[in-house]
Formats: structure tokens, C-alpha cells, sequence
């Protein structure tokens, strides 16, 4: 099944001057001409990442890019518009992160960390909304030094940070002392797992 937002292997079906169109043998997508590697036949099996084009048909690429669904990254911001930030996930097509989205005023050229996902109308998107993208399962034993990006503040429960941009973790309100904000990477030891 062809999925937006994640990579396939799929096998050329046709050529034409627009491209090769690829099948999974229940549906069809276009990469575009200058994509297709030189000599591809029809039969030929090409790994590819699954997007929408600016006029939202899904498309390939062969280009691999900074991101997948449901994973996390370091993006950054291309463009702040009156929707929401555009961010360079390493395609022809940048990634939206849209206001609701945010957790901090966005800035130009500033790094993010984003989680991708599909929205309401079928279009990826980021969120900086990262709990639920993240995982409480880690490696690390009890007094462990670790680096963490803050994602989120509660003045009841303290900051909540993203460890190794992967791993769930809670600096307590009594610790945190609620200085610093939303994106600010911090040293931290780890108490308990």
C-alpha cells in the first residue's frame, strides 16, 4: 500500500515524458522525469518517499528526506507566513508547521523539533507537540548525564524534555525552577527510569 509519508519500494509500471509511473500493484504514482534513474525499464523496482506536490497529488521522489511519519527531527525554519512556518525537510516541497502547531514564537533559520504527521486534510505536517511521539523506554540507569530539549512547561509538573530527541523525560517543578522555555537544550542527570 502506497502511504504518504513513509518509503516504498515500488516497480515501474510505465514510462512517459512526465516520468515513470510506479505501482504497488493496487495503485500508481508518479516520479517525476528527472528523477528516474538513467536505463530504468519497466519491471525495474525503485525505492522512493511518498509526498504531496504544491497542487496536493501524491507524488515520489527519490530523494530521502530529513523526516518520516511519526518520527522526530531537527528542522529548519525556511519561511514564517500568516499560516505557519515552512520548514526544509531536505525535498522540492518544504514541511508546514502551522501555528496551533508551535509551542514558541518561530524565527527564521532556527532549528525545530518536530515530529511529522497527517492532518485532517491528508497533507503532512509538524508538530512541536512531541509526547506522544516520544518514548519512556531508554538504556539509561540512575545518575546518567544526558542532553534534552525542553518541549514543554507546566508550572504544576515542571518541564517536560525530549532526551537524545527520542525519549520522554520530566524535570520535576521543584527542580526546574521554571527559567528557561520551550527549545532550550539542557544538561541533565538522570534519577530514575
Amino acid at each position: 500500500m502506497i502511504e504518504v509519508g513513509k518509503d516504498s519500494v515500488l516497480n515501474i509500471k510505465r514510462l512517459t515524458p512526465q516520468g515513470a509511473y510506479l505501482s504497488d500493484g493496487q495503485s500508481d504514482v508518479l516520479l517525476p522525469s528527472k528523477q528516474v534513474p538513467e536505463g530504468a525499464a519497466i519491471g525495474d523496482e525503485i525505492s522512493v518517499f511518498i509526498y504531496r506536490d504544491s497542487k496536493d497529488r501524491i507524488i515520489s521522489t527519490v530523494r530521502k528526506p530529513l523526516i518520516h511519519l511519526g518520527e522526530i527531527a531537527r528542522l529548519k525554519i525556511k519561511q514564517v507566513t500568516r499560516i505557519g512556518a515552512f520548514l526544509d525537510m531536505g525535498l522540492e516541497r518544504d514541511l508546514l508547521l502551522p501555528f496551533h502547531e508551535m509551542t514558541r514564537e518561530p524565527v527564521e533559520d532556527r532549528e525545530e523539533l518536530v515530529a511529522m504527521y497527517i492532518d485532517k486534510s491528508g497533507r503532512l505536517c509538524a508538530t512541536e507537540r512531541l509526547y506522544e511521539y516520544l518514548t519512556s523506554g531508554s538504556d539509561y540507569k540512575k545518575d546518567d548525564e544526558v542532553t534534552g530539549t525542553r518541549y514543554e512547561i507546566s508550572k504544576n509538573f515542571g518541564a517536560f524534555v525530549a532526551v537524545d530527541d527520542k525519549y520522554s523525560a520530566l524535570l520535576p517543578a521543584k527542580v526546574f525552577g521554571g527559567e528557561a522555555k520551550e527549545g532550550d537544550t539542557v544538561p541533565c542527570r538522570v534519577t530514575s527510569v
